[in-house]
């Protein structure tokens, strides 16, 4: 695959200035892109204790993967949710006097997640909902909520389609994660800017719509910036797959310059593990979306060779912001490590911050209302809020209700404080750069307009 008739070169010195790409330097080191926003990040003051509120808890229904191979991503974001609870609990709860109860089931197919879901709201009486990281499950609970009038924040489940096809002007439905589209854009960007003179690309992604989706939007990119770049292999392995030999010979044998993976899990750590065997990180260069993505300590080894690129869901790594100038995150991953005994990954990042996205926005309303706030005011002020988070800032768009925030990406390394590869050199992308602007698909948007040189 090459470039269309219609497209051309792009000038790289042009690119890069209108990208804004910041990247550090040394070891585990800082960036000013954590700390960017969209606009003006407007504190939210607490209301005054004058408030008529209710002492009776507040029901939040929780759901995400306790068992299976999801788990291993899932189990960081409840972890970071109850993180979140007991620290606004130990406070009084919200609003210094509603505690929080939440109300936990597991996430599982399609149809065992609407029943939990309708269970929690019908039987239960949740308030409201956070939860999912299946893209599956989000797209099936989406009208449900809005039918249902069910406040509900997604963590994860980050397919474009939720607010592309299914949800086009939510009402009760938000998310806190960046769409998928965000974190294929990046990674393609990320990998032609740390090497700039590949031509031969293999593919290697799980063969279900999050593979190829990152197929379709890494392509789409490489056509703006790569001329005449050449697709020499594409894999299509099962997820949970255990065999990945015959396509790492045959990835070898196709002699890419560079392999995109987003290949996930325990997955990519046996894929790793038997590339290493073949050979394959002496011969290739390889780009992963997902590498760092799951807990850090239970992520790739010391094994992992140096200098591969590094992704993690393209919005967190737990060092960085680096935390002697950045409290939140050293208060965040401190806690996190004291409780849990282990490092805070990206989605357990998310649903910490989507938590106190609530706790902000129910502050905020009922300052505006005198009193508890219903459910509509509560909306009304997570539509533009703008919050300071472990990651950096987030903003919720109005429009769309998705979660806006710059995506970040590294190269692996072996450093001396941990005994694990981890991801340094960060890298921030402006998230202006990379996800399109209301009302517009992502694969449009990069096809047609993307990217606007000014």
């Amino acid at each position: 695959m090459g470039m269309t008739e219609k497209s051309k070169s792009i000038d790289r010195r042009e690119f890069l200035k209108w990208l804004g790409v910041i990247a550090t330097s040394g070891a585990v080191g800082a960036t000013l892109g954590y700390f960017a926003t969209p606009s003006k990040i407007v504190e939210v003051e607490k209301p005054p204790p004058s408030l008529k509120i209710p002492e009776t808890p507040v029901k939040i229904g929780f759901q995400t993967y306790y068992t299976g191979a999801p788990s291993i991503l899932a189990e960081p974001i409840a972890k970071g949710v109850k993180l979140a609870v007991e620290e606004i609990n130990a406070e009084g709860g919200f609003l210094g006097k509603r505690p929080i109860q939440l109300l936990e089931k597991d996430e599982g197919t399609v149809d065992d997640t609407k029943k939990g879901y309708i269970k929690l709201v019908e039987e239960d009486k949740i308030d409201y909902y956070l939860g999912l990281i299946s893209s599956s499950n989000t797209s099936a609970i989406a009208p449900i909520a809005e039918d249902l009038g069910v406040l509900t924040i997604f963590i994860g489940g980050c397919t474009n389609n939720v607010f592309e096809e299914i949800d086009k002007n939510p009402h009760f439905v938000f998310r806190i994660m960046p769409p998928d589209s965000v974190s294929h854009v990046g990674l393609a960007i990320m990998t032609v800017l740390t090497w700039p003179n590949i031509k031969k690309i293999a593919h290697l992604h799980p063969d279900y719509s999050f593979g190829h989706d990152a197929y379709m939007y890494i392509n789409a990119v490489l056509e703006k910036l790569l001329p005449d770049f050449e697709i020499v292999y594409e894999g299509w392995p099962p997820f949970q797959a255990t065999d990945f030999s015959s396509h790492i010979s045959s990835i070898i044998a196709a002699k890419p310059d560079v392999l995109f993976t987003v290949v996930w899990g325990n997955d990519f750590t046996l894929f790793y593990k038997q590339a290493l065997g073949y050979g394959l990180f002496n011969q290739i260069k390889v780009a992963s979306g997902y590498s760092h993505g799951i807990t850090p300590n239970k992520g790739p080894e010391k094994d992992y060779p140096e200098g591969c690129i590094a992704g993690f869901h393209g919005t967190y790594y737990f060092t960085n912001p680096p935390i002697e100038s950045w409290p939140l995150n050293k208060q965040f991953v401190t806690n996190y490590h004291n409780k849990f005994g282990e490092y805070p990954n990206y989605g357990a990042e998310s649903g910490y911050a989507g938590m106190y996205a609530l706790k902000l926005a129910i502050e905020k309303a009922a300052k505006i209302t005198g009193g508890w706030p219903d459910v509509d005011k509560v909306i009304e002020c997570l539509e533009g809020l703008q919050w300071l988070t472990p990651s950096g800032c987030r903003y919720i768009r109005p429009e769309d209700h998705q979660a806006y925030k710059n995506a970040v990406y590294g190269i692996s390394s072996n450093v001396p404080e941990y005994n694990f590869s981890v991801a340094t050199n960060i890298t921030y992308i402006p998230v202006e750069k990379i996800m399109q602007p209301p009302g517009i698909k992502a694969i449009d948007w990069i096809k047609n307009t993307w990217p606007k040189l000014y």
